[in-house]
């Protein structure tokens, strides 16, 4: 039996116990899935898995705390204070229900384990507020938790320039942050190629959504006008975009042109390879 036939022998868990019009926000990484997580979390109509509960799975009562981020002077002010309740990309806590969270798209999902998951995730509900459950992966599809966890979710896949990601893998030492003499040995020219793989796998593991309603977004779009991007979004999933919203949205200070600043990490050549390394990645995105 191949793998991805093994995915249709999954029991199936009971449609009703499924949460019901979940948002996945989900991308390569450093393609802007936080900024987009961030801002779009802090809509009162959102519940989600917060920081402390990613450090304390078991104790969901801490979701209360999400409460604080209504109240709109204490986000705006205390939004850096690493103490503050603030969405997270949850691996820990995901790992802490799934027994093999991170075995690839092909894994068969224990149904009891799922169920376990949802009731966790109601209970998160009770104790935050909010209708619908909104949640951030990154690289691996997750197609096989996603499916199992959600009725009908709506996958936001948010896409950046190619060559902003490749060079943001190299900035922030992607696979190597515990091995940088393994990284030191390797050229510019082969992490380059390396991360530039990376990235295709990711957009690979990508068809594995289309399953789902999925709905492309760029970041350059979300950086340039904010307010026009959150607003048709809002429109899309049916959310208000009222007064209070639209005055977070127009708070957070959202750096522009950053795609071009690892230009200075790179010698002219570095440069021309990477533009040309970046190219079938770029039309296979829809930049070219």
């Amino acid at each position: 039996m191949s793998h991805l036939s093994q995915i249709n022998y999954i029991r199936p868990v009971d449609l009703l116990m499924k949460l019901k019009h979940a948002i996945v926000i989900h991308g390569p990484g450093r393609s802007g899935t936080t900024m987009l997580d961030n801002i779009l979390s802090i809509h009162q109509d959102f519940y989600w898995i917060s920081s402390y509960l990613n450090k304390y799975p078991k104790c969901t009562e801490l979701s209360i705390l999400n409460r604080l981020t209504r109240i709109g002077f204490l986000e705006r002010n205390l939004r850096k204070n690493r103490y503050f309740p603030k969405p997270n990309e949850a691996y820990d806590f995901w790992r802490s229900k799934f027994s093999n969270f991170n075995a690839g798209e092909q894994v068969l999902v224990d149904p009891e384990e799922v169920e376990r998951c949802i009731k966790c995730l109601k209970e998160i509900q009770t104790f935050a507020s909010g209708d619908r459950f909104i949640t951030k992966f990154t690289g691996a599809s997750r197609a096989n938790f996603i499916d199992s966890l959600f009725e009908d979710p709506i996958v936001l896949w948010i896409d950046r320039e190619p060559k902003a990601i490749i060079m943001s893998y190299f900035k922030q030492n992607w696979h190597y942050r515990n091995e940088s003499t393994e990284r030191n040995k390797k050229t510019v020219i082969e992490l380059i190629d390396e991360y530039s793989k990376h990235l295709e796998d990711v957009l690979d593991r990508r068809e594995h959504l289309t399953k789902f309603r999925l709905k492309q977004l760029y970041y350059e779009d979300m950086v340039s006008n904010p307010d026009v991007f959150f607003k048709d979004l809002c429109l899309e999933l049916n959310l208000s975009f009222d007064e209070r919203f639209e005055r977070r949205v127009r708070n957070w200070v959202i750096r522009k042109n950053t795609n071009t600043q690892y230009k200075s990490l790179l010698t002219k050549s570095e440069q021309a390879y990477l533009h040309e390394r970046s190219i079938p990645i770029a039309k296979r995105m829809g930049y070219i």
